[in-house]
């Protein structure tokens, strides 16, 4: 372990067996599996989560280890499906994955922008233009080192610092030769997604999303939580989520619920009582819910003053679980908004649109790593998917990873 690099990190933790390495405890992703870890349940529950400023490590790791105690099962790996004849096969196309609000932390990506002069020059041609457009310095805000550890939930910073997280990673690769054939989003990376694929240049996605951020702001707070279980928890028990909307599914052991702090407050120390693991996201917004509906009409409106245009790759969208193409007249009004407003249908589309995965690399260009661990914890092992920067480790070495994982594909 570095000494720089210990706040709220477990170096090694052991119970009955089960070896934990370099979790860190961090805003977005609290856990992420190791390689020794082998029950089933806790792969599922280690996958995404802001944690650690709300629950703190100790509380969840002491929850996490006795329900793996009670509960051992095996990891059970889907099943892989048929792979192509070789002669039909071809390269395996690249998916480009953008993650939106609740992915964000304090310091993400600051080991490449020291050391990555594309990356860094991307992001300091962001910070540029968010300053030109009326904002302060990103780079300043989001590597600020008295951030570290603590809740980056201001929308007026973690909503465009995200977007242009997402840019400058693509900006990296393309300067490294690799280019998506694909873009895919989710949430507010469905904005990434489509700057990527042409449909809205990088000016005008920056000014939605600086001037949606303001509207967000100004609406009344509320908030998401993340629950490590089956979305039929949530179809169960209407009485305990009567109040909160579904705001989300990932994949069968986890989904999203969003609404007023109140109301998260109760469903969380309801579900904590009963052993759920659950995790308040570093968001004081109720994304995809109704609790957006107030500021509709004023998102609808900014949205009618970006062009948008025929999308140059495919891209994929959460929200319609399907490719979109947001130029055409049914979409032109809606897209922008939906974006915000409606239920993440992350699983449905995977489940419609991937269903033959050796055809695929994904690769996970989210600020947390997230939709790495959805993929792997998830959807079995015939998805291959590599993050480019997380919160608990080396990110030079991941990038690295992941380009040589990109030049073993051709």
């Amino acid at each position: 372990m570095r000494p720089d690099d210990s706040e709220g990190r477990i170096g090694h933790y052991g119970s009955r067996g089960c070896k934990f390495e370099s979790c860190r405890a961090h805003p977005s992703d609290a856990f992420q599996t190791c390689t020794m870890l082998r029950w089933g349940r806790f792969a599922r529950w280690a996958s995404y989560y802001d944690a650690a400023a709300e629950i703190g490590p100790g509380r969840v790791l002491a929850k996490l280890t006795e329900r793996i105690v009670k509960d051992p099962l095996p990891i059970v790996d889907k099943p892989a499906p048929a792979l192509a004849e070789p002669s039909a096969r071809s390269r395996a196309r690249l998916v480009f994955m953008y993650g939106g609000q609740g992915t964000q932390y304090h310091l993400m990506g600051k080991q490449l922008y020291d050391t990555d002069p594309s990356f860094r020059h991307a992001m300091d041609r962001c910070s540029a233009a968010h300053q030109a457009a009326g904002g302060h310095s990103l780079i300043d805000a989001v590597y600020d080192p008295t951030g570290r550890g603590k809740a980056f939930d201001d929308v007026l910073t973690s909503h465009p610092a995200l977007y242009c997280i997402g840019y400058s990673l693509t900006e990296t690769l393309r300067e490294q030769g690799i280019r998506p054939d694909l873009v895919l989003g989710h949430s507010l990376g469905e904005y990434i997604a489509a700057t990527v694929a042409g449909v809205m240049t990088f000016e005008d996605g920056l000014h939605l999303v600086m001037r949606q951020a303001r509207l967000l702001d100004e609406h009344r707070p509320g908030g998401m939580l993340s629950v490590l279980a089956p979305p039929a928890l949530y179809r169960a028990r209407g009485d305990l989520f009567q109040g909160v909307s579904l705001a989300g599914v990932n994949f069968e052991g986890n989904f999203v619920v969003s609404g007023e702090t109140g109301e998260l407050a109760r469903v969380q120390a309801a579900l904590d009582s009963e052993g759920v693991i659950v995790v308040r996201l570093p968001v004081r917004q109720g994304f995809h819910s109704p609790q957006l509906e107030g500021m509709r009409a004023d998102v609808v409106a900014l949205a009618r003053t970006i062009p948008l245009r025929h999308p140059r790759l495919p891209l994929y969208s959460s929200t319609y679980a399907s490719s979109v193409d947001p130029s055409t007249p049914e979409r032109r009004d809606s897209y922008l908004w939906d974006i915000i407003r409606q239920r993440v249908r992350f699983d449905e589309l995977i489940a419609s649109e991937f269903s033959t995965p050796d055809r695929y690399f994904f690769l996970d260009l989210s600020a947390s790593g997230s939709f790495a661990n959805f993929i792997k914890h998830g959807y079995g092992p015939a998805f291959r998917c590599a993050p480019a920067i997380n919160q608990f480790g080396n990110n030079v070495a991941s990038m690295k990873k992941l380009r040589e994982e990109v030049v073993a594909l051709q």
